[in-house]
């Protein structure tokens, strides 16, 4: 019996999951796919302009300081 623990990979997937939002939330809230979130979670790669700027916004409006440069070298 081995016990592994899931570390978020990325900025972006250990904000969410500090904050207790899933993929799927996200995905809902700022109108982008649970496939971009899950890339973004899981790959250090980096989103459309598009996509990033409704997750910020999103974040935003949710009262998170937060910017692109949080998460992304944008």
């Amino acid at each position: 019996m081995y016990q592994t623990t899931t570390v978020p990979e990325t900025p972006f997937a250990r904000f969410l999951s500090q904050h207790e939002i899933t993929q799927q939330r996200m995905a809902n809230m700022c109108g982008v796919s649970r496939e971009t979130v899950r890339r973004l979670c899981k790959e250090d790669s980096e989103p459309s302009v598009r996509s990033a700027r409704r997750i910020i916004i999103t974040l935003q409006d949710m009262d998170f300081k937060v910017d692109f440069d949080t998460f992304w070298d944008l």
